[in-house]
């Protein structure tokens, strides 16, 4: 069943690995929204892209985040990467039950009285320095999740223009997250 989907970009703004992560998710069907929360600017390397959030704002960022998804239904699929990922966890908090919670490359806060029906997947490399697997599983007890842990890879191994890129782990995050939107 085809799904409504918004995926929010990283720290590094929307470039093309979250355009190749719609492609894949519109092939399969589903209507995806790629918010530009940086107004079409990006960043080259991760300081760069710090420097840009922090310019933005974080209160913008949401504040954009919101409007983005304020006409799409309750059960819309929620998806971050990195930076993205605490996006969601603003949007989530709002939303009684989204269609799914897909973080990767990042971790969220979970809202105060989450539903315990919607599926959170936690997707991140094994040396990823930002994210904290065991804390955020405890946090995100009595919720239906899966935490993917991607071995010897660091923080954006999806993206081919990372030097942490590994096509082997991005292919399987992928294969995981296209069925975890079905």
């Amino acid at each position: 069943m085809a799904k409504q989907v918004v995926l929010f970009h990283s720290a590094l703004g929307l470039r093309a690995v979250e355009h190749s992560a719609a492609r894949l998710l519109r092939a399969d069907g589903h209507e995806v929204h790629l918010p530009d929360l940086y107004d079409g600017r990006v960043a080259a390397d991760l300081d760069s892209g710090l420097n840009l959030m922090r310019e933005v704002g974080w209160d913008a960022i949401c504040d954009r985040a919101r409007i983005a998804v304020r006409d799409l239904p309750d059960d819309t699929v929620l998806m971050g990467i990195s930076m993205g990922a605490g996006v969601v966890g603003e949007i989530w908090k709002d939303r009684a039950a989204p269609g799914a919670v897909v973080l990767i490359h990042g971790h969220t806060s979970v809202p105060p009285t989450p539903s315990a029906r919607t599926r959170v997947e936690l997707h991140a490399g094994s040396n990823d320095s930002f994210v904290e697997l065991a804390p955020w599983t405890r946090a995100a007890a009595g919720l239906d999740q899966v935490v993917w842990e991607y071995l010897g890879v660091g923080h954006f191994f999806t993206d081919p223009e990372s030097p942490d890129y590994d096509p082997g782990a991005a292919e399987l995050l992928w294969e995981r997250v296209r069925a975890a939107v079905r």
